[in-house]
């Protein structure tokens, strides 16, 4: 993940006056952008998985010419959300086709001050209609290997932490700070490489919070943790006829669940740092070790993680990935009843993370929502929604390109759910996007990562009989401002500024070391140079001419 790349557009306006001997020439030149890689960055992600397939049509409600049919094939869903059914979803700022679930106010402020992006008809290919099968795709998103027991997270921590999963080594594998960290019950796939775990899992915020009690800082600041957990990582299985084959396995077991342990001051010191610029620390930590809980508002358990995620990284902790889960979405009878409160939680949560952020941070934090599958276009007999295809994500962040991507799902002919030879087909909207483009844009303009590199963890949208990308995952519109990008100084073009009827001239821009020029003219013809930093002009004979050139590396 190092500097490799940029792009810049270097645009000179020619302008050639009427002329009897020779015409005056003035170059204009346009402002310069650049795409660098600029190698690690300090940015984070936090990854919201909602947990059973959210039903995306019913969060971002499509109110344009499709609307009459989505209400014919969802009446009780509608009208059970709002009696008031479409007007009482929440209108968005510049948004007339779709509207938001009235649950959902707090994430509306945030789209309406330019901080959530909605996208639609995302799906993965070869989709699966079980849990455990698109959760898998979802989270492993590998063109290679869509069943493999690793997730492209993983893959790209390991990537640049190599090492970090060799519990032979425990505990000198671990770098001085968790690479990811993981609230849940049990470990999730997104955060694993193909070489073991890559997260420090905690089962609740109240795990941080016996982390945090259990650690003794000294008069001259240094802190030691004192585990419960006395079990040694090397200690041998005594009179086993299979010890030494297990050995290996028990060790790791051992070790990982130590690791949470080893980072137990640090989480600490982190914690201990915000206080500096955040707010009422003293307080939030009551909340999460059981009193004062709700003196502090908290809406849900997933509130409170990304509350601490806050203070975390407010206190400077250098983890960048985030893993947060909300259970409760696969809502085949009564959706109307229970999305609402599901989806208050996540959108309050989320606002009260936002809302935490130091102003000096808050240009590095990206979040994601992302859940397995969508719901069927056709309500069910029990008021709910059965498995389906695509669906709407979105993403949080003061960097995120705020509004609405991709077109709203087209709902068909309600006729067609009468006969079963197209009730499948038109229970499930189209493809718009790939999880895989996301992810691609992700690494390559959040985190800076190589395109190399992201190949070998989700491979290509087009490969070859041997593996070999041809076409690879498009850069989707997600940021206003990419940390990998750098606004270069102000390009100048230099040349004549008199040139004559017929007239060949030379005009030439910075050269830059293995990057290639394109040239394009009006007016005149490149007679020579055309790929390099210098070209031969001839104009023709004309009143008007301009010149510019792109250069890429």
């Amino acid at each position: 993940m190092k500097r490799r790349n940029f792009v810049r557009n270097v645009g000179a306006g020619i302008i050639l006056p009427r002329f009897i001997h020779g015409m005056d020439l003035k170059l204009n030149a346009a402002e310069e952008l650049a795409a660098a890689m600029s190698g690690n960055t300090d940015h984070i992600l936090i990854v919201v998985q909602l947990e059973g397939g959210n039903d995306g049509l019913n969060t971002l409600l499509p109110v344009d010419q499709n609307y009459d049919r989505l209400l014919q094939l969802r009446p009780n869903i509608i009208s059970g959300t709002s009696s008031k059914r479409k007007d009482g979803y929440l209108p968005l700022n510049n948004v007339t086709e779709a509207r938001l679930h009235p649950s959902m106010e707090a994430v509306k402020n945030l789209y309406n001050e330019g901080m959530i992006q909605f996208i639609n008809g995302v799906s993965v290919g070869n989709h699966s209609s079980s849990h455990p099968g698109a959760t898998r795709m979802v989270l492993n998103a590998s063109t290679r290997d869509l069943n493999g027991n690793y997730g492209w997270l993983g893959e790209l921590l390991e990537s640049k932490y190599p090492g970090y999963t060799d519990f032979s080594n425990f505990p000198n594998n671990l770098t001085d700070f968790p690479v990811s960290i993981e609230f849940g019950n049990y470990s999730s796939l997104l955060l694993q490489a193909s070489s073991g775990p890559m997260n420090v899992l905690l089962n609740s915020a109240r795990h941080f919070c016996n982390l945090y009690f259990g650690t003794t800082i000294d008069a001259q600041g240094n802190c030691t943790y004192k585990s419960e957990n006395s079990c040694s990582v090397t200690s041998p299985i005594p009179g086993h006829s299979e010890a030494m084959r297990a050995q290996s396995n028990l060790q790791y077991l051992r070790a990982f669940s130590q690791v949470a342990d080893k980072y137990a001051c640090v989480l600490r010191k982190a914690y201990d740092k915000s206080k500096s610029n955040s707010v009422n620390t003293d307080q939030f930590l009551g909340s999460i070790c059981g009193y004062n809980y709700n003196e502090n508002k908290v809406i849900s358990e997933l509130d409170v993680q990304m509350r601490t995620i806050a203070y975390w990284f407010n206190g400077g902790l250098p983890t960048q990935v985030y893993q947060v889960r909300h259970d409760g979405y696969d809502l085949h009878g009564g959706l109307s009843n229970s999305h609402g409160y599901l989806l208050n939680q996540v959108s309050g949560s989320i606002a009260n993370f936002m809302q935490l952020l130091a102003p000096e941070k808050r240009d590095k934090v990206l979040g994601i929502v992302i859940t397995e599958f969508a719901r069927t276009i056709k309500e069910n007999g029990s008021q709910g929604a059965d498995h389906g295809t695509s669906n709407m994500m979105f993403t949080f962040g003061h960097q995120v390109n705020g509004g609405i991507f991709g077109k709203n799902p087209t709902i068909p002919d309600p006729q067609l759910f009468n006969d079963p030879k197209t009730f499948d087909l038109a229970n499930n909207q189209a493809s718009q996007f790939d999880f895989r483009s996301v992810y691609n844009t992700i690494m390559r303009q959040w985190f800076c990562v190589d395109e190399p590199t992201v190949q070998k963890i989700i491979g290509g949208k087009k490969e070859d009989s041997n593996g070999n990308v041809i076409e690879n995952w498009d850069l989707l519109p997600l940021f206003k401002n990419s940390p990998c990008c750098t606004d270069l100084a102000q390009p100048v073009i230099t040349g004549n500024q008199q040139v004559c009827a017929d007239g060949t001239y030379t005009y030439s821009t910075a050269q830059v070391t293995g990057a290639t020029y394109n040239w394009t003219i009006q007016g005149g013809r490149i007679t020579a140079g055309q790929g390099s930093a210098t070209v031969s002009v001839a104009w023709d004979n004309q009143t008007v001419g301009t010149l510019n050139v792109k250069v890429s590396k």
